[in-house]
C-alpha cells in the first residue's frame, strides 16, 4: 500500500494551494486539478454524504488506505470538516467578506456540497449572495 501524505501547503486555506488543486504560477488565479488531491476530496465527500460515515470514521478509512498528514499521522476530524466546508471545491472562494466564483473547475457538485452542509447543520448554496463573517455563513436571496 502506497502512502499519500497531505502537506500543510496542500491543505492551505489562505495560501495558494488547496488540496485537489495545483497553482500554476504563470497565470493569475489559475489552478489545475491535482489527481491525488481530487481523489481524497471526492472520497471524503462520498463517504460523508453517500456512505453516512462520521468525520472520525472517514479519517480512519483514509489512514487505512495510507492517506496521512505530512507527519505520517491520521488526518484529524477538523481537517475532514475543513474539506467538507471548503467552498473551493464547488468553484467559489472567500474574498474579504464575500464568496466569489472562481475560474477553476469545481471538484464537487453543488448538490453534493449542499448535502454535506445540511448534514453538518450549515447553510446550503443555491442562487444566493454569499457573505462570510467570522466562520458563520450569512446568506441573502438575490
Amino acid at each position: 500500500m502506497k502512502t499519500i501524505k497531505v502537506t500543510n501547503s496542500e491543505a492551505s486555506c489562505g495560501g495558494m494551494e488547496v488540496l485537489g488543486y495545483k497553482y500554476i504560477p504563470h497565470y493569475k488565479e489559475y489552478y489545475e486539478l491535482d489527481e491525488k488531491g481530487v481523489y481524497i476530496v471526492k472520497k471524503i465527500f462520498s463517504q460523508f454524504v453517500d456512505g453516512c460515515k462520521s468525520l472520525g470514521e472517514i479519517a480512519v478509512t483514509l489512514f487505512l488506505e495510507g492517506i496521512t498528514n505530512e507527519n505520517g499521522k491520521m488526518l484529524t476530524d477538523s481537517f475532514i470538516r475543513y474539506v467538507l466546508t471548503n467552498f473551493n471545491y464547488v468553484g467559489y472562494a472567500v474574498k474579504g467578506a464575500k464568496l466569489v466564483k472562481r475560474k477553476y473547475k469545481p471538484i464537487i457538485s453543488i448538490t453534493k456540497f449542499n448535502k454535506a452542509q445540511e448534514k453538518l447543520g450549515l447553510v446550503k448554496l443555491k442562487n444566493l449572495i454569499f457573505m462570510y463573517n467570522g466562520g458563520k455563513r450569512n446568506v441573502t436571496q438575490l
